[in-house]
């Protein structure tokens, strides 16, 4: 498999993984997939059509989940509680 990255790995937190705050699985893919594309920095902004393709869905799906998950405000305040 070729890599498509600059770099080899995404560190995400397990509390990330361990988090009951998101509603559907979707919402909590889309957001390891945001912080993927941050690389460390405080925002990202891939498009509707990146994160579909990285996350085997659909726009409309992607587009849902940020609204639905409020993505955007977690990636803001830090990582997910509970």
């Amino acid at each position: 498999m070729k890599r498509h990255f600059e770099y080899g790995f995404t560190i995400i937190e397990n509390r990330v993984f361990q988090s009951t705050a998101f509603d559907q699985l979707t919402d909590k893919f889309l957001y390891m997939t945001l912080i993927k594309f941050s690389f460390g920095k405080d925002s990202a902004f891939p498009s509707i059509a990146t994160l579909a393709k990285h996350c085997l869905c659909a726009k409309n799906t992607i587009k849902n989940a940020a609204q639905t998950s409020g993505a955007e405000r977690i990636h803001k305040e830090g990582k997910p509680s509970g």
